[in-house]
């Protein structure tokens, strides 16, 4: 894999259909981190507007895409609250109640999740960049998703990436 921006791509002759584009992306973080900034952090409104901006760059509404079966998703699993906040921020569970289903329905990991690989080389978010992009590039599903959380959450980010279909 290599990152790049399309000068770059088309000087070291990558075939366009070889490409995974980054279609958006955002950051957003909390004042503080750490137990004095627990009621922050927990309230997950900066997951939210990450997630409202990576979207909105993209130009789609990667909410229906991923529950019509058109997009992947890689969500940041080692603490068991960040997934069931990133799916009620995203309104990709539309309530609490709504979590047990999705959860039963839909994968919400491309890497089988930190826990189970064992966050290699404790980067998580760059495990799941590679393993989305090639994902997309040699599957049928084109788009996808992919959840980063930072220190004790004070720090949430989401990147979409698209491959040519």
């Amino acid at each position: 894999m290599i990152l790049g921006n399309e000068s770059a791509a088309q000087c070291c002759a990558v075939p366009e259909k070889e490409r995974v584009k980054l279609l958006g992306i955002a950051v957003e973080e909390t004042a503080g981190d750490g137990p004095a900034s627990i009621q922050e952090i927990a309230g997950y409104d900066h997951l939210k507007q990450a997630y409202t901006a990576a979207c909105r760059q993209a130009g789609l509404d990667f909410r229906e895409e991923f529950l019509q079966g058109r997009a992947l998703l890689e969500v940041y699993t080692c603490y068991p609250v960040v997934p069931m906040a990133f799916l009620l921020a995203s309104g990709i569970a539309g309530s609490f109640k709504d979590l047990e289903t999705v959860l039963d329905n839909f994968e919400v990991t491309v890497t089988g999740g930190m826990n189970i690989a064992r966050a290699p080389w404790n980067n998580p978010a760059l495990r799941a960049c590679i393993c989305m992009f090639d994902k997309l590039r040699t599957g049928s599903v084109k788009q996808g998703a992919v959840h980063g959380n930072g220190g004790l959450g004070f720090k949430q980010g989401v990147a979409i990436m698209g491959a040519e279909k």
